[in-house]
């Protein structure tokens, strides 16, 4: 039990300091592609913070992929199929859609070559899934180039992604442990928040 608790405050600490670095970094983002690369090689140069908490998001960003395939992995190859659980899948599905999301305008932001190429990619699926008529994707997109006007609607929709795939995170783990959820008391005591310790230790036990 001793564990199943060290491993669940790690859990709640690192999803804390993913946050906090991903405001850290906002206070210092300037949106424009030409200075942005710039800056960053300031801060490589001196003894600045921000790369730093830039550091630190992008390995938490590591782990919380890493995790997430694992949690499929096993949830796929054990099968895990239950009636009670079908909305746990749906939330599921989409959590791991809006990661991809979430990745893709975090990626965007960074302003390097890689965040081009990768804006005209969205920009071309989103044109090629509106049957190429008109131009859609504008609207996220603008003339698929990292511009300022770019740049800030991402790095706002970014804000809002992460925020909903953080709400959506706890509701599919309360929706895929199902079983206490029929159940207000153990021995006297309310369990309303327990699912929580429950989840966790259900997720590293084979």
């Amino acid at each position: 039990a001793n564990k199943i608790v060290f491993l669940l405050i790690v859990l709640i600490f690192l999803i804390v300091i993913q946050c906090f670095s991903g405001i850290m970094i906002s206070f210092s983002f300037f949106p424009d592609s030409m200075t942005t690369p710039q800056s960053r090689n300031v801060e490589d140069m001196g003894d600045l913070y921000t790369e730093d908490f830039f550091w630190i998001h992008e390995r938490l960003v590591d782990l919380i992929f890493l995790a997430m395939y694992f949690h499929m992995y096993k949830k796929l190859s054990f099968v895990d199929m239950k009636k009670e659980q079908i909305k746990a899948w749906v939330s599921g599905a989409n959590l791991w859609f809006f990661m991809h999301v979430s990745i893709f305008l975090g990626l965007s932001l960074c302003c390097t070559h890689l965040s081009d190429l990768t804006l005209t990619i969205a920009a071309n699926i989103l044109f090629t899934l509106t049957m190429k008529v008109g131009k859609f994707y504008w609207l996220l997109f603008t003339d698929q180039t990292l511009n300022v006007d770019t740049v800030i609607r991402l790095s706002y929709l970014h804000y809002i992604v992460s925020l909903f795939i953080l709400i959506l995170s706890f509701l599919h783990a309360f929706e895929m442990h199902h079983d206490w959820k029929n159940y207000n008391f153990e021995n006297g005591v309310h369990i309303n928040m327990s699912w929580v310790f429950f989840t966790l230790k259900y997720e590293i036990s084979f």
